[in-house]
């Protein structure tokens, strides 16, 4: 029985042995040199670095690296339903506090995404935005109101959307309001 135990420590230092020597550099983020602007040149190694100091010397040199640009039908326009940080449209609940913000272009449209959360009733909310939609003209396209979960699809016209949805917090009791409003950004002419 000694000789078995002997066997299998011999055996799990072996083994510890090769899989240290096999992990015996693992890039970290304090490798990077982040004043290096190649991604060459921030590899791991000698004869990579070797390797890719040759590419370089063959490649052609710029004078100075050039900052990217996004091509103009990429350029981003402020929503014209923004207005100081809110939708003009579609209010955000009184006695909130907003937790998120995101405006960006998405997929051919400026997209404004809110998220709010407060401690009133599910009821308040379902009121206030069902008072909202309609005082903004907005065209409900399905609608779901319940204790624990409300949500409108909307629409206006040819270019707008938007979702409102109000979901009651387990955990806090209070109700998370996400609106997201969209607009079809215009075809521009060249």
């Amino acid at each position: 029985m000694s000789k078995a135990v002997r066997l299998s420590f011999s055996l799990f230092a072996f083994v510890l042995m090769v899989a240290s020597a096999g992990c015996a550099h693992k890039p970290a983020y304090n490798d990077i040199d982040v004043n290096k602007n190649s991604r060459n040149q921030n590899q791991n190694g000698e004869a990579q670095a070797g390797a890719s100091s040759q590419a370089a010397a063959e490649a052609p040199q710029s004078s100075a690296p050039q900052p990217a640009t996004a091509p103009d039908s990429a350029k981003v326009t402020m929503p014209s339903f923004l207005v100081n940080g809110s939708i003009k449209d579609l209010p955000s609940f009184p006695r909130s506090s907003r937790t998120n913000l995101q405006i960006g272009p998405v997929q051919g449209a400026n997209v404004m995404t809110l998220s709010l959360h407060t401690s009133e009733p599910m009821e308040k909310v379902q009121v206030f935005y069902t008072q909202a939609i309609k005082e903004n003209q907005w065209t409900v396209s399905d609608k779901l109101l319940d204790p624990e979960v409300s949500e409108w699809t909307l629409t206006k016209g040819e270019t707008d959307s938007a979702k409102v949805q109000a979901r009651k917090d387990p955990r806090t009791g209070g109700i998370d309001i996400l609106i997201v409003r969209a607009e079809k950004i215009a075809a521009q002419s060249k």
